[in-house]
């Protein structure tokens, strides 16, 4: 089932988002790349956080914006009781700064199950390697929780709850 449901994600990926990689249809530049819950440093506030900053910049690359986007979304989305709604004042926050394309906001399903299948498969992968490090395994079973969750949701219920308010 798992191998089933990954490489229809990564077919879908390679249909939808790899032709537009390089077309002038997506606006691209330095990304991230890794923007996740250990890459953002906080700072609290009186009854509050604030975000002071991001840090690990190794995985910066030239990309589509969308693929920061996606990155982020794939991993904030992680372990929330409402994952879908959870990251909708992020997507609104993100593109009220730095509005995408329309073509880039259809691709964004796709984009962020590539990266949660990304991060699965090399996750198994490199734990096969290196058994004793835990480490590895931080992102795989929430990882593959949301993956179901937005499969069994679907590009058009996930596009509609997500971009509802643009």
């Amino acid at each position: 089932y798992q191998y089933r449901t990954l490489e229809t994600i990564l077919d879908k990926f390679e249909t939808n988002v790899v032709p537009l990689i390089n077309s002038s249809t997506l606006l691209s530049g330095v990304i991230h790349g890794d923007c996740n819950l250990l890459n953002v440093v906080v700072t609290e506030t009186d009854d509050d956080f604030q975000i002071a900053g991001v840090i690990d910049f190794s995985d910066c690359t030239v990309s589509p914006f969308v693929f920061d986007l996606g990155t982020s979304m794939a991993y904030f989305m992680m372990e929330r009781d409402n994952p879908l709604e959870f990251i909708k004042p992020f997507i609104t926050g993100y593109l009220s700064v730095f509005p995408l394309s329309e073509t880039a906001l259809d691709i964004l399903y796709y984009v962020v199950l590539g990266r949660l299948a990304q991060s699965y498969i090399i996750g198994m992968w490199t734990y096969q390697l290196e058994p004793s490090n835990k480490y590895i395994l931080t992102d795989v079973e929430p990882g593959w929780k949301l993956i179901e969750i937005l499969v069994n949701k679907g590009k058009k219920k996930c596009d509609t709850i997500w971009l509802e308010m643009i």
